[in-house]
């Protein structure tokens, strides 16, 4: 196996790991969503800091599982 498919390996690898979290963030959004929807304009400021802390939790839980997998096809 070439160095360039392992990587590619290892990338899909760490693809599939990290979808579990990706996919929780995105049904944790839609749910938020609705429920801010409901709140209106009054909810407005507490759903851009709730987006905000969400969103960087999600990607950095999802990067986080992911790593190990991509790093270890790269060594």
């Amino acid at each position: 196996m070439r160095g360039n498919e392992l990587q590619a390996l290892g990338k899909l690898a760490g693809d599939a790991v990290g979808r579990p979290a990706s996919l929780a963030g995105g049904i944790h959004s839609v749910v938020a969503g609705r429920t801010f929807k409901a709140l209106g304009i009054l909810g407005a400021p507490a759903r851009f800091v709730h987006d905000g802390i969400s969103g960087a939790a999600y990607r950095g839980v999802t990067s986080a599982i992911a790593a190990p997998a991509r790093a270890g096809a790269s060594a």
